[in-house]
């Protein structure tokens, strides 16, 4: 779990329970131009706190990004090459927001770079939610 807000961090210790594999990690935030951005809000050092690690399973609902309109939650394509494992689910909050689908293509180009055969569904609500997945696990797209 990454995050810039110590509450969040407090939720996920006092009020979730958490795997012994789940580590939770504060950082601050920055800015950094990302493409056509000027500007987007990152986590500062994201990509040194996941290390060499492999995730099959990554939400992504933060750094808040309702005023990102290009590209908004980008950290995960400054490490999605070296931090997929073979079978994955990706979630992506806020979905219905352009800056969340800009990012989400350039998390497909970075999979079809890779030569990584993936599905993808929506699940809309009062917000939208992105599944991006193995095609393994292509199920979850449809559930």
């Amino acid at each position: 779990v990454v995050e810039h807000d110590p509450s969040w961090l407090s939720f996920f210790e006092n009020s979730v329970p958490l795997s012994s594999f789940t580590t939770l990690n504060l950082l601050e935030l920055e800015f950094f131009p990302f493409k056509t951005a000027l500007e987007v809000r990152g986590y500062k050092n994201f990509r040194n706190c996941i290390g060499d690690k492999k995730f099959d399973f990554i939400v992504i609902d933060g750094p808040f990004g309702y005023d990102m309109p290009e590209y908004s939650r980008v950290d995960v394509l400054r490490c999605l090459q070296h931090c997929i494992s073979n079978e994955f689910v990706i979630m992506l909050d806020d979905y219905d927001r352009q800056g969340e689908k800009n990012t989400a293509a350039e998390m497909k180009s970075v999979l079809g770079q890779m030569g990584i055969n993936y599905s993808f569904g929506v699940y809309s609500g009062l917000k939208d939610v992105l599944v991006l997945t193995s095609e393994s696990l292509k199920f979850t797209c449809t559930m």
